[in-house]
């Protein structure tokens, strides 16, 4: 799940780009309005720029949340979170897998262990990944 910063940027993306787009192509299609139709452009489309920066953003902070999560939960303090490349992990290779692969190193009970994380790049949890496991941990 989106941290809350996420989802209210999602809401007003959304909230923006479809009156704009509609703004856009009445001016365009309708009035024949070319200046009128750049301008609705051009103000549907600049308060979307941060908003899709803390959208992505937001979609870093959800995989480093389910990190955290899921270490602490063990009873593990984290010490390096590194994004790897997919080549580079032991998951089987998926087909047309979209998310961020993590190698995690952490400690529990003194001693330091690697987990290795698959992100997803779902921004709800529907649909489910395509891939079956998204942990592979060391203990």
């Amino acid at each position: 799940m989106l941290p809350l910063y996420g989802n209210i940027a999602l809401f007003l993306l959304l909230i923006i780009l479809i009156p704009g787009v509609c703004i856009s192509v009445y001016f365009g299609a309708v009035k024949k309005n070319e200046s009128k139709m750049m301008a609705a452009i051009a103000m549907t489309l600049l308060p979307c720029i941060p908003l899709f920066i803390m959208l992505v953003s937001a979609g870093n902070q959800k995989d480093e949340n389910e990190i955290e999560a899921q270490i602490l939960s063990m009873g593990g303090t984290i010490i390096l979170i590194e994004k790897v490349s997919s080549k580079a992990t032991p998951f089987k290779p998926v087909h047309k897998t979209f998310g961020a692969h993590f190698k995690i190193q952490y400690s529990l009970n003194g001693q330091k262990h690697i987990a290795w994380f698959r992100g997803d790049r779902a921004m709800i949890q529907s649909p489910q990944p395509t891939f079956s496991e998204k942990w592979i941990l060391k203990y």
